[in-house]
């Protein structure tokens, strides 16, 4: 089962990937991001600096935003600096840009 299929709506077009990605930092891994995909979540996790162990901080930006927006990384930063921490970053900026 994949989180995809508990989302209450549908994708435009089903035979390519979700517009929506996950973007993970820990401390290992404090610059560069691992990519979270929601139809690999459990192989991508196990392969990414995932910690399952420390707590999670999910970041969701706004509609003209991404997951790298500037807010995004201070926030990230400030986190890990502050506690050992997975950080989670929404990544939905296709989806805006599919629905124009």
């Amino acid at each position: 089962m994949c989180l995809i299929d508990f989302l209450p709506f549908q994708f435009p077009v089903k035979n390519r990937s979700p517009p929506v990605n996950f973007l993970l930092w820990t401390r290992f891994n404090a610059v560069t991001e691992d990519i979270i995909r929601p139809r690999r979540i459990l192989s991508d996790l196990q392969t990414s600096h995932w910690r399952r162990e420390k707590p999670v901080k999910v970041f969701i930006h706004g509609f003209a935003d991404n997951g790298r927006t500037a807010w995004v990384l201070r926030m990230r930063n400030k986190f890990l600096d502050l506690d050992d921490v997975n950080i989670v970053s929404v990544e939905w900026s296709r989806l805006v840009i599919e629905s124009i």
